[in-house]
């Protein structure tokens, strides 16, 4: 007599994501050390770099479907007109991930020299500090990559850097000595960590809202154990309990349809673009007919 054999679990869909290297990807290497994507159908590779910009970059050159990224990468990117993408949801946001660390306590003086990242969050908080506070004073100002800005703040070579986490707490050492201090700019910017996908990507819809609804599992895991899951963070960070508690209570980790941002977005639109808010309906019009993120990962992900 022939055995019945159980029938062949579903195949997993491949994916590529870039994933930003902070805390506010937390969504991202939950749901992939506790295996919710694979519960959602997807087996994904997460290129891990550092900054929504590098990871919007890889999208941009088509290298993968899916990256994070900053609302404000996602401002200037729609400013320049770049090569198109979805916003399909925002996973965390913070109003204090993005510090300025200066060699001087307030205020800074004249012919300071600046370094920020230009086209991220890191440029935008700057340029609003400057804007509120320092408009009467000249600065000369450096572009480079959050990594560059540390060695050449500890270098002696700029005075004032625009930084995120966890750039931000390698200078904590310098913070205790009293020969850095972190400037009171919280709340000036707050900033949506976003999920955008690749218009020029061969997968279909479905794969999208089998992400959001891994994120969305992930998401509950963290609220419900955020001991475990602090632990996962500092390994994935190589970080020490030190950052955990110097970052954590920065961060609301929710996960949300992407028209939920589009205040946030038109805000930082007027910033950029003056008195003339850019268009994002574009980006947005897939996100307008998702589901929930709970309904999707009902939807597409199985109970193990």
């Amino acid at each position: 007599m022939l055995s019945q054999c159980a029938p062949d679990p579903p195949k997993l869909i491949n994916v590529k994501i870039a994933v930003s290297l902070t805390p506010l990807s937390t969504a991202f290497f939950v749901a992939e050390s506790s295996g919710y994507f694979r519960q959602c159908g997807l087996l994904p590779e997460l290129i891990q770099v550092n900054g929504g910009k590098r990871a919007f970059e890889l999208l941009e050159e088509n290298r993968v479907d899916f990256s994070t990224s900053s609302d404000s990468v996602v401002s200037y990117a729609v400013q320049q007109n770049t090569t198109p993408f979805n916003i399909l949801a925002s996973f965390a946001s913070s109003e204090n991930d993005i510090k300025l660390i200066s060699r001087q306590p307030e205020p800074l003086p004249a012919n300071s020299t600046l370094g920020y990242w230009s086209g991220s969050a890191s440029e935008h908080l700057m340029q609003t500090y400057l804007a509120l506070y320092q408009s009467d004073k000249t600065f000369d100002q450096v572009d480079a990559p959050p990594e560059q800005l540390v060695s050449l703040f500890r270098e002696g070579k700029v005075d004032v850097i625009s930084v995120w986490e966890p750039f931000a707490w390698q200078m904590t050492d310098l913070i205790e000595q009293n020969d850095a201090h972190v400037l009171d700019a919280a709340a000036l910017h707050s900033l949506h960590f976003l999920l955008l996908s690749n218009q020029n990507s061969k997968l279909d819809r479905t794969v999208a809202e089998r992400l959001i609804g891994a994120l969305q599992l992930a998401t509950i895991k963290v609220h419900q154990h955020p001991q475990e899951v602090q632990q996962e963070i500092r390994t994935v960070l190589n970080a020490d309990q030190s950052f955990i508690d110097w970052i954590w209570n920065d961060y609301l980790f929710q996960v949300k349809p992407a028209t939920s941002v589009r205040y946030a977005l038109l805000s930082n639109s007027r910033w950029f673009n003056g008195s003339r808010p850019l268009n994002y309906q574009n980006y947005l019009a897939n996100a307008e007919s998702l589901a929930s993120p709970s309904d999707l990962a009902e939807q597409w992900c199985q109970d193990t």
